[in-house]
């Protein structure tokens, strides 16, 4: 029998569960919803969706690299017992392998929930293991980065597993060392936490309200003053947060771009991502 998406958007605000996992019952039970419930209910699906409203502020976050593309997978949870068990870590890389194997980089979570895995969803295998568990389990974000071909995309993530960085890099002249670079510089952006690459990729919004509170404290000075006390606070503010201008982590003598041109001749960084649990 054919099943309609009327019958399984019906089945979906019933359970809360996935279209896929709605559809795939209804076609089971031949149409009748009463029965796709109960075929849910049998694969303990049905229950899952009374812990979706419970708070998820626990969680790890995941990171996996093949050749030239790297993701990083936020999963949340209730408890931090649930967060550092084995059935949660192999969750967790199962999810980083499913986002590196994708045809192409998932747009958001919800795509990425979307995505076929195995015979079913990636969804349908976080509602399995909401089952398991007895926990609210939610997948937050998802980032993959592609380098093209001659780039090179590097992570780190600081044990327990609450905050990761991925990062992108080109022209490097060496794989390994550039390997070993990204590593170091995701350690540093881990512990720093950096805003952008350089003072060219700061977001608009950040750097107006930067010249706005600068403004201010630089109001009544002579112009010639205060246009030179308003560059030396962009340039404090630049050090501070831009990436490259920052004081390398492992060694505050040098500058992040400095140690690059040692570390790893050639090698850029392009884009950079840090996630942090209940950031």
């Amino acid at each position: 029998m054919a099943v309609d998406a009327a019958q399984v958007k019906a089945l979906r605000d019933r359970t809360g569960l996935g279209m896929m996992q709605c559809k795939e019952a209804l076609t089971e039970a031949g149409g009748n919803m009463e029965k796709a419930v109960d075929v849910l209910r049998q694969k303990g699906l049905k229950s899952a969706d009374k812990k979706a409203d419970r708070a998820t502020s626990q969680g790890r976050i995941g990171a996996l690299v093949k050749g030239t593309r790297g993701v990083l997978v936020e999963l949340n949870c209730e408890s931090d017992f649930v967060a550092i068990n084995e059935a949660f870590a192999a969750l967790l890389a199962q999810l980083c392998t499913l986002a590196a194997d994708a045809p192409q980089a998932p747009a958001s979570a919800e795509a990425f929930l979307a995505m076929k895995a195995g015979a079913g969803t990636v969804e349908g295998v976080l509602k399995d293991a909401v089952a398991k568990t007895g926990e609210n389990i939610r997948l937050k974000q998802v980032v993959r980065f592609d380098a093209p071909a001659g780039g090179s995309v590097g992570f780190y993530v600081h044990p327990p597993g609450r905050i990761a960085v991925l990062m992108e890099g080109s022209g490097a002249q060496d794989p390994a060392k550039a390997e070993a670079a990204l590593k170091d510089l995701c350690m540093h952006v881990a512990a720093v936490n950096p805003v952008s690459v350089s003072p060219d990729d700061i977001p608009s919004a950040v750097l107006e309200r930067e010249k706005a509170v600068y403004a201010v404290q630089v109001h009544g000075k002579p112009p010639q003053v205060a246009e030179k006390m308003l560059k030396g606070k962009l340039e404090a503010f630049f050090a501070e947060r831009c990436l490259v201008r920052q004081a390398f982590v492992k060694n505050a003598a040098v500058t992040v771009a400095d140690h690059l041109k040692a570390a790893a001749p050639g090698l850029a960084v392009k884009r950079f991502v840090r996630l942090e649990i209940g950031a």
